[in-house]
């Protein structure tokens, strides 16, 4: 996006999993972080140079910890350290990941996405002149050409669906607007950490996140390995449905009063037929 369009809007950033200092926490250390204080049980490594994330034991159980969520270090209380399989067994696998957002986060979610795909649409559909409209497309977005040059432009290099070419800048701009109100409210940061814990107990970090906004009320599931996203809204005071209730059988007391009263209607029916025809739905 261009960094013209976010420019009046500063604010410092670090990489993901770079640490904020040079400062590097050892397992055994009880450490503040942005969700809690907990103690380090390991860490790991990224695939990057110098790049590392905590697993760190909590209150409410276990969660990975970017070195940029760490505030400072606490001090010790000689707790014993548990490193047992146990505690990765609480963790989300690394394909999932979810994250309870608020409304402007769902909304840059939704527009990031549809943007990735019309992308991914055109560059089906023009083929090899796609590297030549997205060139184009970063002209208009600097200033260099105007809309109806951009447009010209794709009508030369595909011959078909050039108003979807022509709709892109727009929702370029539009996603660029809903990234500069989502860092103005200013709580993705803290929400994305408690998503980056990979706890299991969807309970717990929906409750932990509704602690750092009351209207992180929509959920968002990444499915890393089938490219997969998914949303629901899930207001305040409704309880979190962990299962499918389609999937939950009746009991069976339940079953015997409904198979009871379809039994008394198909008999009800019976007696209103005419004698001949009762006589032969019996015989059958």
């Amino acid at each position: 996006l261009p960094s013209e369009w976010i420019a009046r809007y500063p604010r410092t950033s670090n990489s993901p999993d770079r640490s904020a200092s040079t400062v590097k926490f050892v397992v055994g250390q009880r450490v503040r972080t942005v969700v809690g204080d907990g103690q380090i049980i390991s860490v790991i490594d990224g695939a990057i140079p110098n790049t590392f994330q905590y697993l760190i034991k909590f209150s409410f159980g276990v969660g990975y910890v970017r070195p940029s969520a760490v505030a400072h270090l606490l001090p010790s209380n000689n707790t014993q350290i548990d490193e047992s399989s146990a505690n990765k067994a609480q963790l989300m696998t690394d394909n999932l990941q979810i994250i309870f957002g608020t409304e402007k986060i769902y909304l840059m979610v939704r527009l990031y996405v549809l943007l990735v795909t019309m992308l991914l649409h055109a560059k089906d559909m023009a083929g090899v002149g796609y590297s030549r409209i997205l060139s184009s497309l970063k002209d208009l977005i600097v200033g260099k050409i105007d809309a109806k040059d951009f447009e010209t432009d794709c009508r030369k290099l595909a011959k078909t669906n050039v108003f979807h070419y022509a709709s892109i800048p727009h929702l370029v701009e539009a996603c660029a607007d809903a990234i500069v109100k989502v860092a103005d409210e200013d709580a993705v940061d803290t929400l994305y950490h408690c998503s980056r814990l990979k706890l299991k107990d969807l309970s717990l970090l929906r409750s932990l996140s509704l602690e750092v906004t009351e209207g992180a009320v929509y959920h968002i599931q990444i499915l890393h390995s089938g490219g997969r996203i998914l949303f629901s809204y899930l207001p305040n005071g409704v309880n979190l449905q962990l299962s499918n209730p389609r999937e939950t059988k009746p009991p069976d007391s339940d079953r015997a009063f409904s198979s009871s009263k379809s039994e008394g209607r198909t008999l009800e029916g019976r007696e209103g037929q005419p004698e001949a025809k009762r006589i032969k739905v019996e015989s059958k």
